[in-house]
């Protein structure tokens, strides 16, 4: 048998992970002989997608990556965290990944503060302290946001109201103009008279 790196397995084959074979490559299930649990190379992987959040805005992952399983995507989330959180803690602690997978499916949600290596050693209660005020953070860091984007609409709104142009946008996306008020206008139950 060719001798091969047992993390690029070539394409149209089964990949021996038994410990014997030492990363070899089996010809065939035929061959599978060792006992070993076989990995076909040829399925695809589910592809996950990470979105980092800081409170304001979301940085979206749209290629996503491939993961043979749920735990490995998890691991890669603490490293994207660690990685972001490096001599950042106090400013980053707050943030938060999503990991979804291809359905759009929510599968976890990781707080920054959770994978922050500078408060490990501290005493659980002030670990906890720590987080709580992370995740409080992050609550207000999102109303900022939504506050802020309710001011724009409001002066969308004034400017079209005395027929002045107005743009803005919001984290590159633009600001869109609250629905007419004939479009806001709930229709009339019939079954209720109407006011005069």
């Amino acid at each position: 048998m060719a001798q091969a790196n047992r993390n690029e397995p070539s394409r149209g084959r089964l990949a021996c992970n038994s410990r014997r074979d030492m990363g070899e490559f089996c010809k065939g299930a035929a061959r599978l002989g060792c006992g070993c649990r076989a990995l076909n190379v040829d399925a695809t992987m589910p592809r996950y997608f990470f979105t980092v959040h800081d409170g304001l805005r979301d940085y979206p992952d749209a290629e996503g990556i491939e993961f043979a399983t749920v735990r490995a995507a998890e691991r890669y989330a603490w490293h994207v965290a660690r990685d972001l959180l490096f001599r950042r803690e106090a400013k980053r602690r707050h943030w938060l990944v999503t990991v979804r997978d291809e359905t759009d499916r929510l599968l976890f949600a990781l707080p920054f503060s959770a994978a922050d290596p500078t408060i490990r050693r501290l005493p659980r209660p002030t670990k906890k302290l720590i987080q709580h005020i992370s995740r409080r953070r992050f609550a207000l860091a999102q109303a900022i946001a939504e506050a802020k984007g309710g001011v724009y609409s409001a002066r969308a709104t004034i400017a079209r109201i005395k027929g002045k142009p107005y743009l803005a946008a919001r984290n590159g996306q633009s600001v869109d103009d609250p629905p007419s008020a004939s479009a806001r206008r709930q229709p009339r139950d019939p079954a209720k008279p109407a006011r005069r």
